[in-house]
C-alpha cells in the first residue's frame, strides 16, 4: 500500500499542499486563556471534585465522571460573561476598535506556502 500511495501523492498531475499552524492568527483572539478565567476554572473544578467525592463517599473517579465535573466548573469560569468582558477589555478590544489588528504578526514572521512551489519528493 505504501508505494501506490507515495506514487499518488507525488504525482505532478495533482499537486498536494500542506499547511501547519493556525490560519489568520486566530490564536491571538482567544479570551479563554486569560489567567483569571483559567484560575476560576481550576478552583471550581476542585470544588466540583470535592462535592463529587462527598456524594460518592469514595475518592474514585471514572472516565465518565469528568463530564459532570466540567459541567459544574465551566459556567462559573469560561461561561462567566462578566469575566470574559473583563478579559476582553484588559486586552484593549472593547469597545470594538482596531486594536486587535495592531498585534497581528509581521509579514516577515509569516510563511505563506500557498504560492510556493511544492518541494520535490524523491520517488521510491
Amino acid at each position: 500500500m505504501m508505494l501506490p500511495f507515495l506514487k499518488h501523492v507525488t504525482d505532478k498531475s495533482h499537486k498536494w499542499h500542506c499547511c501547519f499552524g493556525v490560519p489568520c492568527a486566530t490564536h491571538i483572539w482567544q479570551v479563554g486563556d486569560a489567567s483569571a478565567i483559567n484560575g476560576a476554572f481550576k478552583i471550581n473544578l476542585m470544588k466540583a471534585k470535592r462535592e463529587y467525592i462527598k456524594k460518592r463517599g469514595v475518592p474514585r473517579f471514572e472516565p465518565t465522571g469528568i463530564v459532570p465535573l466540567v459541567n459544574k466548573a465551566f459556567p462559573l469560569s469560561f461561561g462567566n460573561q462578566k469575566s470574559a468582558i473583563k478579559a476582553i477589555a484588559h486586552r484593549g478590544w472593547n469597545p470594538s476598535n482596531f486594536n486587535l489588528l495592531t498585534i497581528l504578526p509581521d509579514k516577515k514572521d509569516v510563511v505563506d506556502l500557498t504560492n510556493a512551489p511544492p518541494p520535490s519528493l524523491p520517488m521510491v
